[in-house]
């Protein structure tokens, strides 16, 4: 799909799951932006599934309008913390908790594990290079070699 999605309705599905992608931007203290999120090496599986695209290895994120991110922001956060206590809950949350850093698919999941590494668990690097972090929602689309993008999630 060359487009993205913009109403809530395509984007939050009757089952309740999502058709978007969730990632951390960081504002670092030298006034540039990054991204955290999956690497071109984790998503080239989900990539190599499409037939006739010739991907570049980069990838772009789009997020929603700003009058929609943030209602999709948190019901995605929301659902990821759901996720997280039944993984508690069920006695496999440090087992799962490696497969959903890694595996795409899982990226709200991914999101809230790691923003809370990122505050919590290594202060240190937060402290000296990032100036804030924040959850975004949106689209992720792969680059194509003619110029176009192929949004796979949102």
């Amino acid at each position: 799909m060359n487009t993205t999605l913009t109403k809530i309705q395509d984007i939050i599905k009757r089952d309740g799951s999502f058709d978007a992608h969730l990632w951390i931007e960081m504002e670092m203290k030298d006034g540039t932006f990054e991204i955290n999120d999956y690497t071109p090496s984790q998503l080239e599986g989900v990539f190599r599934s499409k037939e006739n695209f010739a991907w570049t290895g980069e990838i772009n994120h789009k997020p929603f309008p700003r009058e929609i991110e943030e209602l999709i922001t948190n019901k995605m956060i929301k659902s990821a913390f759901k996720k997280l206590k039944l993984m508690i809950d069920l006695g496999i949350y440090e087992s799962f908790k490696k497969h959903a850093i890694t595996t795409p698919g899982m990226c709200n999941i991914r999101s809230v594990l790691l923003m809370d590494a990122l505050n919590n668990k290594c202060p240190e690097v937060f402290k000296d290079n990032i100036k804030s972090l924040k959850f975004r929602s949106g689209s992720l689309g792969f680059i194509q070699t003619n110029g176009d993008i192929f949004y796979e999630y949102g």
